[in-house]
């Protein structure tokens, strides 16, 4: 069994997304 979570992988992604874009979307 792989402790494989694509939520994990989603949300640094977008986390990446948002630093790349500096916009305080998520920053409610």
């Amino acid at each position: 069994m792989s402790q494989t979570t694509p939520h994990r992988l989603l949300v640094e992604y977008l986390n990446a997304l948002v630093e790349q874009l500096d916009v305080p979307t998520f920053a409610t």
